[in-house]
């Protein structure tokens, strides 16, 4: 389908115009996402992402990580081995998800 590089303010958008709210994939390993992480999210860590590829619906999803770096990575990789995926790259901190009001643990 698509790649895209978006923000964590267009994704607050996205959740809260009142459609189906996309996935949201958080590729950061366990240790991290314990700490905290979007109440949203599901996570598969950047290194499970190749056996658990048809693990994630088709469709919309939005990928983050703690900086942008491993999700670019896993954006490239999903957007190369499954076709109909709408992804959407959260390159930026992963700590602006606060910042832009999205609910986090």
């Amino acid at each position: 389908m698509s790649l895209t590089v978006n923000t964590f303010q267009e994704l607050k958008a996205c959740l809260d115009d009142g459609t189906t709210p996309p996935l949201i994939l958080d590729v950061r390993e366990p240790e991290e996402w314990a700490e905290s992480h979007l109440l949203a999210a599901t996570n598969i860590p950047m290194g499970d992402i190749p056996r658990r590829v048809n693990d994630i619906p088709a469709g919309e999803v939005w990928v983050h990580c703690r900086l942008g770096g491993r999700a670019g990575k896993v954006c490239d990789y999903l957007n190369e081995a499954r076709s109909d995926l709408d992804i959407h790259w959260l390159n930026e901190p992963y700590t602006n998800a606060g910042l832009n009001n999205i609910p986090v643990s």
